[in-house]
């Protein structure tokens, strides 16, 4: 929740955050127009530690939150065209700020997003739809000084009166990971993962640090999956990953190797879809990949009982067949050096679900696990 704040009135637990919790903050402004030149594009709040937050100067940092423009609310809503900003003031008023503008609900790069400080520029700048009116923005930064402020300015524009406002939750600043930054002079030599807008992970008001997010092998069974009756749904974030510039490049599932495996990849040159690949212990391929030619997610459901396997994509079932020659899908592997691979979900269940539930869970593209859950009447491990 906001620490601290400069004419604005601030409501705590509100309204529904992402998280399906009441727990964002309705803040909304005090003072209108700037008739007086007093600058009421500077209404705003402070989010951390009453406004000073101390940093290492010359790590890179970024800074994230949540917004949602609450358009049922009848002159309580940012009018289209409002500027909101999310910003880093340093030390003297070195500042780093980028603006996202209002249409309605939707939120677009905006115009009074200039920054004083210029060295180093904003990077890495988010601005991504979540589901009910949620957009996540941020960018990294690297800290111009020892100390500064996480500043969000409501109105920059100054297009709202007296009463408009907007939603806010998940507040986040987080410091790379200074075992990862490579740094040199100006601004080219640095470790281009140190400077991404990580995923949002609550700390509830505490100092927390993020586990690696690059999974190289993932083993479900601590998670209560013994990788048996098993169904998995994967959506990637588009179509374009896994390209097939490096042999190993794929999502295998399976206890040590190809064999008995449950794969996504690209299997032949870059004018093919991903693809979903079954491979035994015998070195076949039954049932056969089915190519992800409509939507870029599919479910895979398996019945150990049985050895039937079925492959699901854009809301039908495309492949259904018997082996039982195949291991435990219980151990996931992210293999290769190639394509970048971005994942928009990746969800396991501890059963075989029902083709009605698979067809369901392939029509349909969802925000967030939890949608997904909700959707389906499931709990998920994720």
């Amino acid at each position: 929740m906001p620490q601290n704040s400069n004419g604005v009135n601030v409501v705590r637990n509100y309204s529904s955050a992402p998280d399906n919790t009441k727990t964002a903050t309705y803040v909304t402004k005090q003072r209108g127009f700037s008739t007086d030149g007093a600058g009421h594009k500077n209404d705003r709040i402070l989010p951390l530690s009453d406004g000073t937050v101390s940093l290492t100067p010359d790590r890179w940092y970024s800074v994230s939150c949540f917004v949602k423009n609450p358009s049922w609310i009848p002159g309580g809503h940012l009018p289209t065209g409002a500027n909101t900003t999310i910003g880093w003031r340093g030390t003297g008023d070195q500042l780093i700020r980028r603006a996202f503008q209002w249409n309605g609900t939707a939120l677009e790069d905006g115009t009074t997003g200039s920054s004083s400080y210029t060295q180093p520029i904003a990077s890495s700048i988010i601005r991504k739809y979540y589901a009910n009116g949620w957009w996540r923005i941020g960018f990294s930064f690297m800290a111009p000084s020892a100390t500064g402020a996480f500043e969000i300015d409501i109105d920059r524009s100054e297009v709202g009166e007296v009463g408009n406002g907007l939603l806010v939750w998940g507040f986040q600043l987080e410091k790379a990971d200074e075992s990862l930054n490579s740094w040199g002079s100006g601004e080219d030599t640095y470790y281009p993962g140190a400077r991404t807008v990580g995923s949002y992970i609550p700390t509830y008001g505490t100092a927390s640090t993020r586990a690696t997010e690059s999974c190289e092998l993932l083993d479900i069974r601590p998670n209560g999956l013994d990788g048996k009756n098993v169904s998995y749904l994967v959506e990637f974030k588009n179509n374009d990953d896994f390209r097939r510039d490096h042999p190993s490049n794929n999502i295998r599932i399976s206890e040590s190797s190809n064999l008995g495996s449950l794969r996504f990849y690209r299997a032949s040159d870059n004018d093919q879809h991903l693809t979903v690949v079954l491979q035994d212990n015998n070195n076949n391929f039954i049932p056969s990949g089915q190519e992800l030619t409509y939507h870029n997610h599919a479910v895979v459901t398996r019945n150990w009982d049985t050895g039937r396997i079925k492959v699901f994509n854009n809301g039908y079932e495309h492949r259904d067949g018997i082996n039982e020659d195949f291991d435990t899908w219980a151990q996931i592997n992210m293999d290769g050096t190639g394509s970048l691979v971005e994942l928009k979900e990746f969800v396991a269940f501890p059963f075989t679900m029902s083709d009605v539930d698979a067809k369901i869970a392939t029509g349909t593209s969802y925000g967030s696990f939890a949608e997904a859950a909700d959707a389906l009447n499931y709990n998920i491990h994720d």
